[in-house]
């Protein structure tokens, strides 16, 4: 998911290109050609055939990404990145279980909520994908790498690290997903790479360019605002429309650099003409509290494979209240004492090792996806594969 409407916050400085710069890399999150699969897939759900469609709808999809990168500036060696979502982080549960609380688990949706952790669906497609690419010819010589269901962790934060753990060849990736999240994760990553572009709707977004070249302020100014535009663990505080984007980074260019606090504040009140809230007389300091606790893990999480997986279930989520949030966030001294309170109570959170299953999905539905989930013990845990191909061999 991500931040909705993040390139409405591009658009209005910069018009991104049909043709790809230099790059030397691919990085696919292959989550959402599932999803689109299981929605075109035309076969009954009960049918054998219908996973096989499955199959065949991701490959085709897959193919004709890779052929529209690759007839433009094809390098003579690339390396592809293919990655899908395997088991997912404490944080985001609460997401998950609201959005499969609200649909039956039933028919297609059985397909979707499956895709959860290492699954048999997964597994399929994936070994369909090797199969298929073994003789993908498209460029010369390549290297294509395939981070399965087996391995923990959301499909776009795996691609960028598995490539950072090969940086030579991953230099100048072009990052394919449609999860608006890319944009933020790319944005933290900048300096770590020569040059990062997304590609979205056939157009090829330079993000290196746009922050060195045309963003008329320092980026980190824009990345923490953007804690404000909703995400996966953060509801929206405020929304990004194309009405209202330019005034946001008109907001943003007259900015100060200081504190994410003092930034957060002054931003608010800016905006607070342009915002439609009521100010609240009483604030609860936990749920300030909260807020910057999450600020702190999504910094962590955004930028690191492996930090200490906090003993910290998101909170934020379920108890959201943006009135109170905007009030509380727009008064920089208070919200900076509780920012300071949020940083001492992160340092000393416990790690902690829970049920993911257990605490998404009720009984009834664990019931009907069994069959689906794979254990740990009976598949080839966190290893990715790997494809070598040589048009000279």
């Amino acid at each position: 998911m991500g931040i909705p409407n993040f390139t409405k916050l591009i658009d209005p400085f910069y018009t991104p290109s049909k043709i790809p710069s230099k790059y030397d890399s691919i990085l696919v999150d292959a989550q959402s050609f599932l999803y689109i699969a299981i929605d075109r897939a035309i076969h009954p759900v009960e049918s054998t055939d219908f996973l096989q469609e499955i199959c065949k709808l991701v490959w085709e999809e897959l193919y004709k990404t890779l052929i529209s990168i690759l007839d433009n500036n094809k390098p003579d060696f690339i390396t592809i990145i293919l990655s899908f979502d395997g088991e997912g982080i404490p944080m985001k549960w609460p997401t998950q279980k609201k959005r499969r609380n609200e649909i039956n688990c039933k028919g297609k949706n059985l397909y979707r909520f499956a895709l959860f952790g290492n699954n048999t669906i997964s597994q399929s497609v994936q070994t369909f994908l090797l199969a298929n690419l073994k003789t993908f010819y498209a460029c010369a010589d390549a290297q294509i790498i395939i981070s399965g269901s087996n391995v923990p962790g959301e499909g776009e934060h795996k691609i960028f690290y598995i490539s950072e753990k090969i940086k030579n060849q991953c230099q100048n990736p072009i990052i394919v997903s449609v999860d608006h999240d890319v944009f933020l994760i790319s944005l933290l990553r900048i300096y770590q790479y020569d040059s990062i572009q997304v590609y979205r709707y056939k157009k090829f977004y330079n993000l290196n360019h746009f922050v060195q070249n045309i963003l008329p302020y320092p980026f980190h100014r824009l990345i923490v605002c953007s804690f404000l535009f909703g995400n996966d663990f953060i509801p929206s505080i405020v929304g990004i429309t194309a009405n209202n984007a330019s005034t946001i980074h008109t907001i943003i260019t007259n900015l100060t650099d200081s504190s994410s606090p003092e930034l957060i504040a002054t931003f608010l009140m800016e905006m607070e003409e342009h915002l439609r809230f009521d100010k609240v007389p009483y604030i609860e300091e936990s749920h300030i509290i909260d807020f910057w606790k999450t600020f702190l893990w999504i910094s962590d999480y955004y930028l690191h494979e492996k930090f200490p997986q906090r003993k910290m279930i998101n909170t934020i989520f379920d108890a959201f209240d943006r009135n109170m949030l905007i009030t509380a966030l727009s008064n920089i001294e208070y919200s900076n004492n509780a920012f300071i309170k949020a940083q001492e109570m992160y340092k000393q959170l416990e790690t902690f090792n829970l049920s993911a299953i257990n605490n998404v999905f009720d009984k009834e539905s664990c019931q009907k996806l069994n069959s689906f989930w794979i254990k740990n013990d009976e598949a080839k845990n966190g290893i990715c594969n790997v494809i070598n191909i040589s048009k000279n061999k």
